[in-house]
């Protein structure tokens, strides 16, 4: 009787946990959206403060969600920032440090920058990379500053453009691929 007992104490618990495994599973995954802003402070959106600026998208989009109020930034400069928010790793890890195209060497200086690397190292696993591994898509609008097109890098979508080294969203480039796009979208709907 006891031995009985037992057995269906171990076939509830290995029921209840499989049905737990699998709800687990079924959960929705959350959607991410994440905002890198050159020379944007915390402070200047409403959401964290802002009484001059006003910006009510983004304020729904955090109403909605989750904000983070603490932060470092692995680097002063654009280049190096995105590519250890992409890889996890500190700048010096991916030996990219210095924001690409950046500061020409002047032989009166006494200290030098060592290798300079050109781009994001094919063989750094991404952010996006892994993101895609987890079933989301992914997508870079805005400025990218790897040297590379975003999709290199494991992104499913970019529309980046560049006028002297920052985004420029009304170039006629832009406007052409993201009218194309729409036209896209709509066929699909």
């Amino acid at each position: 009787m006891r031995t009985r007992q037992t057995v269906q104490m171990l076939a509830l618990c290995a029921t209840l946990s499989l049905t737990a495994c699998v709800e687990l599973h079924a959960q929705p995954k959350f959607n991410v959206i994440f905002f890198l802003v050159d020379d944007l402070g915390q402070r200047d959106v409403g959401c964290y403060g802002s009484q001059f600026y006003e910006t009510p998208a983004i304020d729904q989009l955090a109403n909605e969600g989750m904000l983070f109020d603490n932060a470092y930034s692995t680097c002063h400069v654009c280049s190096p920032s995105r590519a250890s928010i992409l890889t996890g790793k500190y700048p010096a890890r991916t030996n990219l440090t210095e924001w690409l195209g950046g500061r020409p060497e002047r032989d009166y200086e006494k200290l030098h920058h060592g290798e300079k690397l050109t781009a994001l190292p094919d063989e750094e696993q991404t952010l996006a990379e892994t993101l895609h591994k987890h079933g989301y898509a992914t997508a870079n609008y805005g400025k990218a500053h790897l040297s590379k097109d975003p999709k290199t890098y494991g992104f499913d979508e970019a529309i980046t453009g560049w006028v002297r080294s920052y985004y420029h969203p009304f170039s006629p480039t832009i406007r052409k691929r993201c009218r194309q796009k729409r036209a896209i979208t709509t066929r699909i709907n």
